[in-house]
């Protein structure tokens, strides 16, 4: 006499994960991370850096103008309010055509308005 076999049952965790897949390829899709930087601007370059921008970055062009987050920004004092408390580091993306001493203005103006620690960010060129 033969044993009736019992059907296999499928695992519902397939489905789920399939479904967890669709969803996070929709937001890779439809989603950005970050706002594109300025068009114009070109990052002073380095290589062998292992760090990243990251949002929120202040950036300055070669003529001095200041960006957040792709959007020009009045002053310096605008942008140290979009600070939140508990972080008071800045990180600037300088243009490689701003001149030194307008950056060095810029980080001694961030230290005056109470800035705990000021990054400079560059692009990572692969040597």
């Amino acid at each position: 006499m033969k044993r009736a076999r019992k059907a296999s049952r499928r695992e519902p965790t397939i489905s789920l994960i399939n479904i967890i897949f669709l969803i996070l390829i929709f937001f890779m899709i439809t989603g950005t991370l970050s706002r594109p930087s300025s068009t114009s601007m070109e990052f002073v370059q380095t290589t062998g850096l292992e760090c990243c921008a990251g949002s929120g970055v202040l950036q300055i062009d070669a003529s001095g103008a200041l960006f957040h987050s792709g959007e020009p920004i009045s002053s310096l004092a605008a942008y140290t309010e979009v600070l939140s408390d508990y972080d008071k580091t800045v990180r600037i993306a300088p243009d490689k055509n701003l001149p030194a001493r307008d950056l060095v203005q810029t980080v001694s103006q961030l230290r005056a308005m109470g800035v705990g620690r000021i990054l400079i960010i560059t692009e990572n060129v692969p040597s």
